[in-house]
């Protein structure tokens, strides 16, 4: 009898093992389907790409019609996530369209974590979530941008913070914050409806309309920031927090001497040797490859000879721009240096054009100098909102002529200048932007006053 038995279970066990190993062979089968599945949709997609980018009759249709067909189904999948409501303690951060853990979204997170641990449910959106994993150990939700799980977080949030724009197709969720920070301060370049480009056509015009149309709380650096770019050029009328921007915070208490040891280490700068930061705006390729070359050699050399002891160059792309390639072992990259705030705060010197970091590096009352060598054709393309000899930095338009501004310096005469320049636009820099804009965060998400802040 018991021999029966066993050769039953024997029995048994080797038809188990059989339909195991049929379970494998369907399972292998059923991913190499799913493999040639992908490859097939993959290669679909490169071929759709490619012929869009074409500027022919088909390719324009083409781009037009995915440009359509991204646009529905995410406004489509917006309306309906917005149906789930509101979570009061959930916010949703995206920096310069999810490309960095940046700017003021960033320092505003960074102090809600560190003031109110566990309070909020947060939510980061990234072109490229893998690079930030990192942040969960944080308690931070990482997602991919415009994706679902991104898209569902949106509509649902109390508050949602970006520094640039948000999303043509997101549909106003009632009750919810839509806070934009922007990225830069002052009041410099035009942009908005005071930019001509923008005004070239009715279909462009409306185009901007609605995006502007998705904020309803925006901070400023300024008076004139608030009434140039916020009011006039995006027809904003909606409330206006004259606090400064989070980011600039450490830029005006300049409390934080770990910051300049972190960034030393960082690109292998001794202490001693001094650093001069050159940050230009934004331009396409054709604008880069026609602006002529900054000379970093020959800068150093004056740097040194004004200024005296060791000198050493960091360039900082625009985060949208195209790069400008120096043949010079003079010159350190710091384009993908996390924190810009932090190359400012540790620079003795700015060179840049017309870029705000000109206004974020001024609260330190440090040598801001301006090589527009491309300042007529820039001025008839782009304009400004005061005229830029107005601006009260040095203002120099070839190589020459900054060595020879360089050289013949006025720190006190400049420091004078800085200043007016602040009152002329009506400086909002607290040192506390930071600090208010997340005790207004706090009474929106829970309907009542931080009792906590000092």
């Amino acid at each position: 009898m018991d021999e029966e038995i066993l050769l039953e279970l024997k029995k048994i066990n080797e038809q188990l093992v059989q339909l195991d190993a049929k379970t494998r062979r369907i399972e292998a089968k059923t991913k190499h389907i799913d493999e040639q599945t992908a490859e097939i949709w993959t290669k679909f997609k490169r071929k759709l790409k490619t012929v869009s980018a074409k500027r022919t009759l088909v390719g324009r249709i083409l781009k037009r019609l995915i440009y359509y067909y991204r646009i529905s189904w995410r406004y489509l999948y917006c309306l309906l996530a917005r149906q789930q409501g509101v979570q009061a303690n959930k916010i949703v951060f995206i920096s310069h369209r999810g490309k960095q853990y940046s700017c003021s979204p960033m320092y505003l997170c960074e102090y809600l974590l560190e003031h109110y641990p566990g309070e909020f449910k947060i939510v980061w959106a990234f072109n490229r979530p893998q690079s930030f994993k990192y942040l969960k150990e944080k308690g931070i939700t990482v997602v991919a941008k415009e994706s679902k799980a991104h898209l569902k977080h949106l509509m649902t949030a109390k508050v949602i913070v970006t520094n640039v724009d948000f999303y043509i197709y997101q549909p106003r969720v009632k009750g919810q914050i839509a806070l934009d920070t922007w990225h830069g301060g002052g009041a410099y370049k035009t942009c908005g409806f005071a930019n001509i480009q923008n005004l070239k056509t009715k279909k462009r015009q409306r185009h901007f309309k609605r995006l502007y149309s998705k904020v309803n709380l925006y901070c400023s650096s300024s008076a004139a920031f608030t009434q140039q770019t916020i009011r006039d050029s995006r027809l904003f009328h909606g409330e206006v927090l004259e606090v400064g921007l989070p980011r600039n915070d450490i830029l005006v208490k300049r409390d934080r001497p770990d910051i300049d040891a972190k960034v030393r280490e960082y690109f292998g700068i001794e202490q001693e040797t001094k650093i001069v930061l050159y940050a230009p705006t934004y331009r396409s390729i054709d604008e880069v490859e026609n602006m002529q070359n900054l000379d970093v050699e020959r800068l150093l050399d004056v740097l040194a000879e004004r200024f005296g002891g060791t000198w050493c160059c960091l360039y900082r792309q625009h985060h949208l721009g195209a790069l400008k390639n120096f043949a010079n072992d003079n010159i350190l990259p710091a384009t993908a240096y996390p924190d810009m705030q932090e190359l400012l705060y540790t620079a003795d010197v700015l060179v840049s054009d017309y870029s705000s970091c000109i206004w974020d590096f001024s609260l330190q009352y440090r040598p801001v100098f301006l090589y527009c060598p491309d300042l007529d054709k820039y001025t008839s393309s782009r304009d400004f909102y005061i005229p830029i000899e107005n601006w009260h930095f040095v203002l120099t338009r070839s190589q020459e002529e900054l060595e020879e501004k360089v050289r013949t310096f006025d720190e006190e005469e400049y420091r004078k200048g800085i200043t007016a320049h602040h009152q002329e636009l009506g400086n909002c820099e607290s040192g506390r932007a930071t600090q208010l804009l997340c005790e207004r965060v706090y009474e929106e998400c829970f309907g009542k006053s931080d009792l906590k802040s000092s």
